[in-house]
């Protein structure tokens, strides 16, 4: 048996009621692009979206030209950036800062509602071929200000 008192830490966040929600990537979990950041984005809650239930919006980001574009519409053909705007580049934002504060690609969930962003949480992507810890080959900053 265990002869040790373990301890564990509980995290109890308030349910948020999403008019949005989705996952940002700050590397292109699928080319391995350092410049592309990549958004999914659902109506509703995000269990939508990790369950298949919805065929999410994809939005890339570029961050050496800071432009946003749509690259799939999935079910929801009438969003547009300009209907995202006060949610959109506040996330960007935050996904970057949370980048530099890892030293490493995040993967961040997200909600928002009556256009506030809400950030769920955040880790490190998480790529089974080869480690994603970062000698820093997309010249990310060396320390979180």
């Amino acid at each position: 048996g265990i002869k040790s008192k373990g301890k564990i830490c509980v995290i109890v966040q308030e349910m948020v009621s999403a008019d949005y929600s989705g996952v940002l990537f700050t590397k292109n979990p699928v080319s391995q692009n350092c410049d592309t950041l990549v958004i999914e984005i659902g109506k509703g809650l995000g269990d939508k979206i990790v369950g298949g239930e919805v065929n999410p919006i994809n939005i890339e980001y570029s961050k050496s030209s800071n432009k946003l574009s749509i690259t799939d519409y999935g079910q929801y053909p009438h969003f547009s950036i300009a209907k995202g705007s006060s949610f959109l580049f506040p996330l960007v934002e935050t996904g970057l800062l949370i980048e530099r504060c890892y030293q490493e690609h995040v993967d961040m969930e997200f909600a928002v509602t009556n256009d506030a962003l809400f950030i769920l949480q955040a880790r490190p992507i998480v790529n089974h071929l080869r480690p994603n810890k970062i000698n820093n080959p997309c010249n990310l900053y060396s320390a979180c200000d």
